[in-house]
């Protein structure tokens, strides 16, 4: 039998509610050289049943029923499974664009690249928001272009909007509670020698308060999210793409960013001194640190945090109330999430 250009993966768990509409927008492709690996990671809904249904309608579904071991595995045991060229990933409360695949697969041709990447929606149940792909993103882009984008999170840290050549994903995603898109993004794309984009949001994500990037920030999430772009940095060190004083500046940035928000925001002490103490045993490894390129601000509150964490977070508690009042405002106009 002849193997489908493109192996597109969805894990499922209890996700009846939406699990009909993602589906049928892979159905509907105007693309068709596809298959829809669905893994249930032992869904306790419809979810099972839904799925059954519509793999006994197109045989191009390819249904794994599984106990629970959580989104990563259920993704690892799909690409084991992906007899694609390419591969893309759908999440189960998800939709996509009936073209998306067809432009993102003409564009990878043309350009013989490794990867496509598209724009995006946030949908919320009261309003659609596009989200189009930075300024700085080419429509095509060679390996350091790439390696930079990624680190400098000028592209969304997730795998749903881009499409993969298989030979890139050679790393497999780890089993981590929270940030494993974050974790392996950097990973397979650093191998591609071209990718393409396409500055058109294709793939809509839905918005919910269930959903895991919107749960309440917590230690877990963060202090591995700093733990994570340690490990980023010493990888781009070592492909030499970027100078060091810029690697330097975005690597303390955000260390700088997470701990200063916590300390602001957060009205939990236990909490928000762990965040904290984390950022600061990250700028004590960072002994080298070139702050050429850091503005003049953030090098003194780098500095205060390295010597003091207790000082760090009395001076943001009773500091910059411009930004605590923007802070509460901003809270209170946000959209209406999915359930």
């Amino acid at each position: 039998m002849k193997k489908p250009a493109i192996s597109i993966i969805m894990t499922v768990y209890n996700t009846e509610k939406y699990l009909n509409e993602s589906i049928q927008s892979v159905v509907n492709q105007t693309f068709r050289d596809w298959e829809l690996i669905i893994i249930d990671d032992g869904s306790t809904d419809l979810s099972p049943a839904i799925i059954d249904e519509w793999g006994r309608q197109d045989p191009r579904l390819r249904v794994v029923h599984k106990s629970q071991t959580g989104q990563a595995d259920s993704r690892n045991t799909a690409i084991a499974l992906a007899q694609g060229q390419y591969i893309g990933f759908v999440d189960s409360d998800d939709w996509i664009e009936p073209t998306m695949y067809e432009e993102l697969y003409g564009l990878l041709q043309k350009e013989k690249a490794d990867a496509a990447l598209c724009a995006y929606t946030k949908e919320y149940k009261d309003c659609s928001v596009p989200v189009r792909l930075a300024p700085e993103i080419k429509p095509v882009m060679d390996k350091n272009e790439i390696v930079k984008a990624v680190f400098e999170a000028k592209v969304l840290s997730v795998l749903w909007s881009t499409l993969f050549s298989k030979s890139l994903i050679t790393t497999p995603i780890p089993k981590i509670k929270f940030c494993e898109d974050y974790a392996v993004l950097l990973q397979w794309l650093k191998d591609a020698h071209c990718m393409v984009t396409l500055d058109k949001p294709s793939y809509h994500y839905r918005m919910r308060k269930s959903s895991i990037m919107h749960i309440k920030k917590n230690i877990e999430r963060e202090i591995t999210s700093l733990k994570l772009m340690k490990k980023h940095s010493q990888l781009v060190r070592q492909l030499n793409v970027m100078a060091k004083a810029k690697v330097d500046r975005c690597e303390a940035c955000e260390y700088l960013r997470v701990a200063k928000l916590y300390a602001r925001h957060s009205e939990h002490p236990i909490q928000r001194k762990a965040i904290v103490l984390t950022a600061q045993s990250m700028f004590k490894y960072m002994k080298d640190l070139d702050v050429s390129l850091i503005r003049d601000k953030d090098r003194k509150d780098i500095k205060l945090l390295k010597r003091s964490a207790y000082l760090f977070i009395l001076k943001m508690r009773f500091s910059n109330v411009f930004v605590l009042r923007n802070y509460t405002k901003r809270k209170k106009s946000s959209h209406q999430l999915y359930e």
